[in-house]
């Protein structure tokens, strides 16, 4: 178990090899400078570090592991949106065949906004594994409403297009925000409509996609998809998977999902322990 929890650990921090990925280098253009300073002007403020404890179990072992990761801000009042994968879902891809099941519950959740290095208290109220979604709700109004970037007027890029990927580095690198382009590389329309960036990064999960024609609009945010697949209801590979991006639209739906149910006003202690309400599987 000890070399399984040691790559947990390595998961929690930007390794040299993940940043090599991250950065996708391209030709600079003119217009590149002024749609990547305006993406890092307006995106980047909407980007969030989640910091949290992962108590995880296998084989009758606990053990808690310290993590944080990027999360995106989507309503003034303090509604985080996370990759689920990201946030404890890797866990059971790192169990063996045949070994103890390793179970993730994510606790303690604090948020840290801005230039804060202290956090906010936060709770997890909602998941859905289907989508790849995880939603954090900051349990203490804010005085001024918070930057937030707004799904809702998310567009569907067309193939070829350039789009950017806005996030922020760790700790150890002042957590600066930074963009890569990729381009809109194709469309996947089963098992649900997905767009697929032309180099596929899964470095990047949870961070959100903009446009780069200048309006900075949302294009999605880059999850993870394992469906079944195929006759035989064989699964599709983590390798497949990571790093597609859920149109903007989805995103929306699955928010309001959330918000329609109750769960998206739930103010619940964070690191409480309740059971985390999930989605019904997107169809």
């Amino acid at each position: 178990m000890s070399g399984r929890l040691a790559s947990i650990h390595k998961l929690s921090v930007p390794a040299i090899a993940l940043i090599a990925l991250a950065v996708l280098v391209s030709p600079t253009r003119a217009s590149d400078a002024d749609a990547f300073a305006k993406a890092i002007k307006d995106v980047g403020p909407c980007l969030v570090t989640v910091k949290y404890l992962l108590k995880v179990s296998a084989g009758g072992r606990d053990q808690d592991v310290e993590r944080e990761v990027t999360g995106i801000m989507i309503d003034p009042k303090g509604l985080v949106l996370l990759s689920n994968f990201q946030l404890s879902d890797f866990i059971k891809f790192l169990s063996k065949p045949g070994g103890a099941v390793m179970e993730g519950r994510p606790t303690n959740f604090k948020v840290l906004v801005g230039a804060d290095t202290s956090g906010v208290e936060a709770a997890l109220i909602a998941t859905d594994p289907v989508l790849d979604l995880a939603w954090l709700r900051i349990t203490k109004p804010p005085e001024m409403p918070y930057a937030f970037l707004d799904f809702s007027k998310g567009q569907l890029p067309a193939v070829g297009q350039r789009l950017l990927v806005v996030r922020r580095l760790g700790k150890a690198f002042d957590r600066t925000v930074l963009v890569s382009d990729v381009s809109m590389g194709g469309i996947i329309h089963k098992p649900r409509e997905l767009l697929v960036p032309s180099t596929i990064a899964p470095a990047l999960l949870g961070l959100p996609v903009v446009s780069a024609d200048g309006s900075g609009s949302a294009v999605g945010l880059i999850v993870v998809q394992v469906p079944e697949s195929g006759e035989n209801g064989q699964k599709a590979t983590l390798d497949e998977g990571a790093g597609l991006i859920l149109p903007a639209a989805e995103v929306v739906k699955a928010t309001q999902r959330i918000e329609a149910s109750g769960e998206g006003a739930a103010t619940s202690p964070a690191g409480a322990g309740v059971p985390v309400p999930a989605t019904q599987p997107s169809k």
